[in-house]
């Protein structure tokens, strides 16, 4: 059973004097008297937003936040992280009481390994700490655990972290106390993102079903911040939008969709919803750092919803089903006990404003590292190869740590073309979705073979049939940014760089020539592009006709792309080498092979709106000259940024590493050590996660000298490298 007593009995009381209600009291003599309620005292201006909700008689029975502390008393842990490197795990704090969070508790503890987060603290009397979601009906995998380092932001001037949710991760509590159940009012806002979005189910916080699974129309009552418009719409703009949660429908109102809720898509954005439970709900959005709220609905409860019959689990990031293939940023948020007044409303966003948070809500996990043949999805990890024999695309897959990898051919069971020689895969994941996208040899057209979930099966389609993509001859590049996701290609014709972009899943996909509206020179044939989404900007490495490395860079969706020559900006050497490119502990890094000495170069870029600088890695730190027709790969893993190249002198595998920023550069050989093949063929590399689901697992895919697939990993920092043949073990085909 759940403890409603306290919460319901507090709330109750209050509503009865608030409204003005005349009481007998007993009098001198007996004489009965009249006594009124006394005035409401104003709210202490030290009140956090748990205090206003009390003071107003909506008292808070869920509070989490990783930024701050919601009520002026409390003293206690916001949070807790677990390192990577040792499995261990330590509470966050706060500065003062009542005050801000304590992030340098983190940063110490989380120093040269990487840290998640594995469980939200309730700072109400309630004790509803939040845990990564098990698995539930539509997603039956335990969740994954956010990043803790992934969403630096300030809040008061303080250093803070919010909760960075991308597909598959997700928190959850089954067994509440106070929370309303059964028609029982209640109210719930957060503080998210509206730039850290994207159209999947379900970026939601509130109240769920009690076993993870769907029981039925209004067994749901969560906020729900994404850019669905439910069937279609109609919608006003192009979102976030603050919606309700009730279960099999998100709604702007008594139907699905409003054309009065005009989204809410500031960097920072407070989602409330509040529900009487009987016949009534409203909807409130605004922006997190300054001005009030708007009331995008305030009305009848949908048809069916009517009463609403509340299980009491809490949920952030997911469904009510464990539907977890939503993104977004979570800073804070609670739930009360009672329908709030708009005058509480009014106040916690007053306090939210006041609060002071700053920086990018976006946070930057998104995607670290350039896309590849190698992709790490649900738990999966993947690695895609073409037979040399038919041309066909193969996925060799792990499911998890300690099982046995398999192998398939995707062209052979779902139709995807064969893969024009010359050309690799390159895979990414993106809202729920993994993609591969391809060339096909008697085409050119650039193809997509795709897989909705794990469970389901893969499908191809055609996309320069259907998005009008040019013929290409080389290996395309894709990301996914702000919920859009885009592959870039060379039209074999002209040389231009391309576009072929889905604004979010169940939209058609369209194509632009990017070298004809920005001004940009055409690719040097033989290369490819190579992107990477960092700090919020989007951008596009290629290599032009002049042998210079240029930038094709987007600052955000709706903003205009523009070009630059890293190459005369910085005095990145020529080169005639597909480049790479890695986002690490803020920095932008692309890496690229010198024409005359073959050392490995570092173009690098310390924050938005700093100068690119360039230094000679092989030079400085005796990575040996790059062996001629092969690429850099770069990862950023466990704290390092590692970059894998094959020995010019000796084909070995060589890893070139930096522990940390300000710490130097250092080189090995993985061959020499370790014992992995030579090679001829630029390396594949892949973070994926350990056993427990910690993200240290380290893979460099290179193909050996008989074509045979070779795997070399590092199970964690402080471990050593180890090689396996997987043509050998599991029958990859010859490569």
């Amino acid at each position: 059973m759940r403890s409603h007593g306290l919460a319901r009995a507090a709330a109750a009381i209050w509503a009865f004097l608030r409204a003005g209600v005349w009481c007998l009291a007993a009098g001198v003599l007996g004489t009965a008297v009249l006594v009124a309620a006394p005035a409401q005292a104003a709210p202490s201006s030290s009140s956090s937003v748990c205090d206003l909700y009390a003071h107003y008689g909506t008292p808070c029975v869920a509070a989490y936040s990783t930024t701050r502390a919601l009520y002026a008393s409390y003293d206690g842990p916001l949070y807790q992280v677990q390192r990577t490197s040792d499995g261990t795990t330590t509470n966050v704090g706060l500065l003062v009481a009542g005050g801000d969070v304590n992030a340098s508790e983190q940063d110490s503890f989380c120093a040269g390994t990487e840290c998640t987060i594995t469980e939200l603290y309730d700072q109400s009397p309630e004790g509803n700490n939040l845990t990564v979601a098990p698995g539930g009906g539509a997603a039956s995998n335990k969740d994954d655990p956010a990043s803790a380092t992934a969403l630096p932001i300030t809040i008061g001037g303080h250093e803070a972290y919010g909760v960075d949710i991308e597909p598959w991760m997700g928190y959850r509590n089954n067994k509440t106390r106070g929370i309303a159940v059964n028609g029982e009012p209640e109210g719930m806002y957060m503080v998210a993102s509206g730039t850290h979005v994207n159209p999947n189910c379900c970026f939601d916080f509130g109240n769920a079903e009690a076993n993870s699974d769907d029981n039925g129309d209004a067994h749901m009552d969560a906020v729900n911040l994404t850019t669905t418009c439910w069937a279609g719409g109609p919608c006003s703009g192009s979102g976030p939008w603050v919606q309700a949660d009730l279960e099999n429908g998100l709604f702007m109102g008594s139907s699905n969709t409003e054309l009065a809720n005009k989204g809410n898509s500031s960097d920072f954005v407070t989602a409330l919803l509040k529900n009487n439970g009987q016949t009534t709900f409203a909807l409130k959005g605004g922006n997190a750092q300054s001005g009030g709220l708007s009331t995008w609905y305030d009305g009848p409860l949908p048809s069916g919803y009517s009463p609403m019959k509340q299980e009491g689990g809490i949920i952030l990031g997911t469904g009510g089903d464990n539907s977890n293939w939503g993104t977004g940023s979570f800073f804070e948020g609670v739930m009360t006990a009672g329908y709030p007044s708009d005058a509480a409303d009014n106040a916690v966003q007053a306090n939210i404003v006041a609060a002071g948070y700053a920086g990018n809500s976006a946070g930057v996990s998104a995607v670290p590292s350039a896309a590849g043949p190698a992709v790490a999805h649900n738990g999966y990890a993947s690695v895609y190869t073409v037979d040399a024999a038919s041309g066909d695309l193969q996925e060799t897959y792990l499911q998890a740590i300690g099982k046995a990898w398999q192998t398939q051919d995707l062209s052979a069971e779902f139709g995807t073309p064969k893969v024009l020689a010359g050309t690799e895969p390159v895979a990414v994941a993106h809202g729920g979705y993994t993609s591969v996208y391809t060339v096909d040899a008697a085409s050119g057209d650039l193809q997509e073979t795709f897989l909705p979930a794990i469970g389901y099966g893969w499908s191809t389609q055609d996309l320069s049939a259907k998005a009008g993509t040019p013929p290409t001859d080389v290996t395309p590049t894709a990301v996914y940014h702000s919920g859009y996701t885009s592959v870039y290609t060379v039209d074999a014709a002209s040389g231009d760089l391309q576009e072929t972009y889905l604004p979010a899943l169940g939209d058609s996909w369209s194509t632009q020539d990017l070298s004809a509206k920005t001004g940009g020179p055409a690719v040097l044939a033989g290369t490819s592009p190579v992107a990477l989404s960092h700090s919020g900007y989007t951008s596009v490495y290629t290599v032009d006709g002049d042998h210079h490395l240029q930038e094709t860079y987007l600052p955000a969706i709706g903003d205009s792309w523009s070009t630059q020559d890293l190459s005369a900006l910085s005095g990145t050497p020529d080169t005639s080498v597909t480049p790479n490119a890695v986002f690490h502990s803020g920095y932008a890094s692309v890496y690229t092979v010198d024409d005359g000495s073959q050392d490995l170069q570092e173009t690098y870029l310390p924050a938005i709106g700093d100068s690119w600088s360039t230094q000679d890695l092989s030079a400085k730190f005796g990575t040996p000259p790059v062996a001629p027709g092969t690429a850099p790969a770069a990862l950023f893993h466990t704290g390092y940024t590692s970059v894998y190249t094959v020995d010019q002198g000796s084909d070995d595998l060589q890893e070139t590493l930096l522990p940390a920023l300000g710490d130097p550069w250092s080189t090995q050989d993985i061959t020499a050590k370790f014992g992995t093949p030579a090679t001829a063929q630029t390396p594949i590399v892949l973070l994926h996660a350990d056993a427990i689901d910690n993200l240290t697992w380290t893979s460099v895919f290179t193909i050996d000298q008989s074509a045979d697939l070779q795997e070399t990993y590092l199970p964690a920092l402080g471990k050593g490298w180890t090689t396996q043949d997987l043509s050998a073990k599991y029958g990859t085909p010859p490569a």
